[in-house]
């Protein structure tokens, strides 16, 4: 810890406030124009408003509401087994019992690092999480008023908290431009493939508005199909007649030779809950080449389309990875005519059907034997060809923002705990940053 350097015990230099429900049942409560935070909303730093909002008149009657920059801390709920949810208030907001609202009262710690000091010290929240019996975590205020850090100068505080915003902003920015190159994808693919745009341009006599080489492709008219309407010479056919679908399976967990020093991607149903892309870099566990052995359908090639087929039916992801899963997943591995892309698109539009054609009475299933005969459009090879060229050239993008948000994130977390300590300074920091090619 740096000479000038104060110790401070939390609940001295910051003030707490604790959330509550209005009452469900007072229409005067609901429906007004606060925002409402529940711990549903503590996903990220920027804490996400629900579609609920609360009336004045659910304030005047005690519901807390809090400013802008205050900084939200979740001390209730299922999250606490893994994370501590932490997020920052950017308007005045309502809150549930779940969070606790802290804000300093004291001149020499700026509401700024207040957010990273809590982040920092994430690891002393974690292990102060309480467990009860129905799988829920709770933290104990007084218990986390008691702990002791110390504190920078003001000048060292607003080097830390730049810092620090500096690497979360480029973290947004990629996020912010990924969602516009998906939804480019998205958008292209539907103007393709499902509202005919070129095609029904064409007949029309309109021009398509693309280059000529791409629109002559296209034909100029339409042919019957169990779809309807799909442009002359294309197709229609089952999704297990042009894709091969496959399942995965789980290897017995009380086989060490399984799982120990595991080394391959091995993916369930929660490695994709909690993407924001729809593309799979990582997964929890890793399995050993025994273990790959006893799983029929092996390690999957890049580009694979993974599908949840239960617990739940519709996350979707394509594989950045080679990568073997398990018993909870439909897996359809690209081939020279239905590339990732168009799959990984064919499958986001058409999350509903696959909802809808599951079934079970334990919870909702769609199996291969349904999924199969499901229709699934074939353009002509050269229009694919086209669209997936395009699909690729942006997911690329996506990928590389996604792998370099990754590495930001691990290293803004790796150095947050030493710069709050004051094991290192921030020239110490950007040193490492240009070491890992930041």
């Amino acid at each position: 810890m740096s000479s000038e350097w104060q110790e401070y015990r939390l609940g001295d230099i910051t003030r707490w406030a604790s959330g509550a429900t209005p009452s469900k049942q007072n229409p005067e409560y609901w429906g007004g124009s606060i925002p409402w935070i529940s711990a549903s909303s503590m996903k990220a730093k920027i804490c996400a408003i629900s579609d609920e909002r609360i009336t004045e008149e659910a304030v005047r009657s005690g519901a807390r509401m809090c400013e802008p920059g205050t900084i939200l801390l979740l001390v209730r709920g299922s999250e606490l087994h893994k994370r501590i949810p932490i997020g920052v208030a950017t308007t005045r907001v309502v809150f549930n019992q779940d969070v606790k609202a802290i804000t300093t009262c004291s001149g020499d710690l700026l509401g700024d690092y207040l957010y990273y000091l809590l982040k920092g010290n994430e690891e002393f929240l974690l292990n102060s999480v309480e467990f009860t019996g129905i799988g829920a975590g709770k933290l104990e205020t007084p218990f986390l008023q008691d702990l002791v850090f110390p504190l920078p100068t003001r000048e060292e505080q607003t080097l830390i908290t730049d810092f620090m915003i500096a690497l979360d902003d480029k973290i947004e920015l990629n996020r912010k431009t990924n969602e516009t190159l998906e939804a480019m994808a998205k958008a292209l693919f539907k103007s393709w493939f499902v509202d005919f745009d070129p095609v029904r341009a064409k007949a029309e006599g309109r021009p398509t508005g693309l280059p000529a080489v791409i629109s002559d492709l296209f034909p100029d008219s339409f042919e019957d199909s169990e779809l309807g309407d799909i442009p002359s010479g294309w197709r229609v056919a089952p999704v297990g007649d042009v894709v091969e679908c496959v399942g995965g399976s789980t290897p017995s967990t009380n086989e060490p030779k399984y799982w120990d020093g595991g080394e391959y991607f091995w993916a369930t149903p929660k490695d994709l809950s909690s993407l924001s892309e729809p593309f799979l870099l990582d997964t929890a566990k890793k399995i050993t080449a025994d273990g790959v052995q006893r799983i029929s359908s092996g390690i999957l090639p890049v580009g694979t389309v993974l599908l949840s087929s239960r617990a739940p039916v519709g996350y979707v992801s394509a594989a950045c990875v080679p990568v073997s899963i398990n018993q909870g997943f439909i897996a359809l591995k690209s081939n020279g005519l239905m590339s990732s892309a168009y799959l990984l698109n064919w499958c986001l539009s058409n999350v509903q059907q696959f909802k809808d054609r599951a079934s079970g009475t334990t919870f909702a299933e769609i199996s291969k034997a349904a999924f199969r005969p499901i229709p699934l459009l074939v353009p002509r090879e050269e229009v694919a060809k086209s669209f997936s060229d395009k699909a690729h050239t942006l997911y690329e993008r996506v990928v590389s923002n996604m792998r370099q948000s990754t590495l930001l994130a691990s290293t803004r977390d790796a150095l947050l705990p030493k710069l709050i300590s004051g094991e290192i300074r921030i020239p110490d920091a950007e040193k490492m940053l240009e070491e890992v090619g930041i």
